[in-house]
């Protein structure tokens, strides 16, 4: 069954007080996060979580624990992510990772200083990038952004440096989770088919792309937990309307997704470590399924760059 997600609009310090298009809601409040939830309690709990992350101002400097490291703390999961940008200011920049690799003793002293916002690698972003943060990677959203996120189902977040100054630092718990070097520059997308392009490919997510034309149909075979988000255009997926900013759940499930009359895009996210061959079939009557490429539901492997 395909079950609709609900829109929970989380407040932050550094959101925003305009979710247009991404939602009618949350006027007068600043929201920082829209958190996309299941209503179904007694369905097993899911492995992922997904957001829209709005940040007006910047984001605190953080790292996230990997999964051996949630596991001692008594935790199930550990939380690596990773973010689509869907709106960037002009200017617009992320911190990923270091500048210079730093021992444990340098990263400790630089946090107590504050030094480590300027250790940070501050990287411009624009519409449409994507960023792979796996869990032990330093990291923050700059101000100006709109960005999807995909994450391990977890909300351990050990901060390095507040820009609001306000709220405690977790020093100790950040330095040995954190991996003390440079971070990697990104990966090409992974086109497997006009209608998909992975994103990212990892054990905890698969994260994709899914380019539909205009009136285009295809069925989605969800083998196992998955989640759709419309970011561009209009769809119908499973008989249930989807504009932008909705997003939708699938597990061991099929549904039809007609893209409406400009067409759709979605991302999608289900867990790795490696693309499913079968998500997507071009239905009859679909010759131009993507982008105004012919269909194609078999995938076909293209360079990787990885």
């Amino acid at each position: 069954m395909v079950e609709r997600a609900q829109a929970r609009l989380v407040a932050k310090p550094w959101g925003t007080d305009d979710l247009h298009p991404w939602s009618r809601e949350g006027a007068g409040r600043r929201i920082g996060e829209i958190r996309y939830d299941l209503d179904d309690r007694e369905a097993p709990a899911p492995a992922l979580q997904l957001k829209l992350l709005f940040a007006d101002a910047p984001l605190s400097l953080q790292v996230h624990p990997d999964d051996a490291a949630a596991h001692l703390a008594g935790r199930r999961r550990g939380k690596s992510e990773a973010w689509c940008v869907l709106r960037a200011a002009p200017g617009a920049h992320v911190a990923l990772g270091l500048n210079r690799p730093q021992t444990s003793a340098q990263l400790s002293a630089a946090i107590d200083d504050g030094s480590i916002a300027q250790l940070a690698d501050w990287r411009p972003v624009s519409e449409g990038d994507v960023l792979n943060l796996p869990a032990g990677t330093i990291h923050a959203l700059g101000a100006g952004l709109v960005v999807a996120e995909i994450q391990q189902l977890c909300d351990d977040s050990y901060r390095m440096f507040d820009f609001a100054g306000a709220r405690p630092l977790h020093r100790d718990a950040a330095v040995g989770a954190a991996d003390r070097e440079t971070a990697p520059d990104a990966s090409p997308a992974l086109r497997l088919s006009a209608a998909r392009s992975v994103l990212v490919e990892s054990a905890p997510f698969i994260f994709e792309r899914l380019s539909f034309a205009p009136g285009a149909r295809w069925r989605i075979a969800a083998a196992r937990e998955t989640w759709l988000l419309v970011t561009d255009g209009t769809a119908e997926i499973g008989l249930n309307p989807g504009e932008v900013g909705d997003a939708f759940h699938l597990n061991a499930d099929r549904a039809v997704i007609e893209a409406g009359p400009l067409g759709a895009t979605i991302l999608c996210a289900y867990p790795g470590p490696t693309p499913d061959p079968a998500l997507l079939f071009a239905l009859s009557g679909s010759a131009r399924g993507a982008a105004g490429a012919p269909s194609d539901h078999r995938a076909q492997a293209g360079p990787s760059g990885r």
